[in-house]
């Protein structure tokens, strides 16, 4: 997955420039899509950890989910759910299709990475 490896420093240097202006919810996602990259890549290696020795993506959930920020919720679960149906673990990327459901998107949202998700939930159907 070579594009990974010109989007994982970029990530990381934006990611780096929202968390020192304090854009906390810029950070997040910034962290989350650059985890994404490393998963795709297959790098062991927790994208929060320039910014927390404790911090993880589960973690980050956790959180997220009891501060109620949807929006950060929704994209842990289509990262989720990109790596396990690009891993070829249908069942798991089904799991994240059931998740990413409690956090739907507002009306009149028109997100790419949630035009991304719908057609994978199309193929994941066609698993089942």
């Amino acid at each position: 997955f070579t594009p990974g490896y010109y989007c994982s420093p970029i990530l990381r240097s934006y990611a780096k420039r929202a968390f020192q202006c304090n854009q906390h919810t810029m950070w997040k996602s910034l962290v989350i899509l650059h985890q994404l990259t490393l998963d795709l890549m297959n790098i062991e290696q927790n994208a929060f950890s320039p910014y927390s020795n404790t911090m993880t993506e589960e973690s980050c959930f956790t959180v997220t989910r009891n501060n109620n920020e949807t929006s950060i919720c929704r994209l842990i679960g289509y990262k989720k759910k990109f790596v396990a149906f690009f891993s070829g673990d249908l069942d798991a990327a089904s799991k994240m299709h059931e998740l990413c459901q409690e956090y739907p998107i507002p009306s009149g949202g028109r997100l790419v990475s949630a035009i991304v998700s719908l057609f994978l939930d199309g193929l994941i159907g066609f698993f089942f």
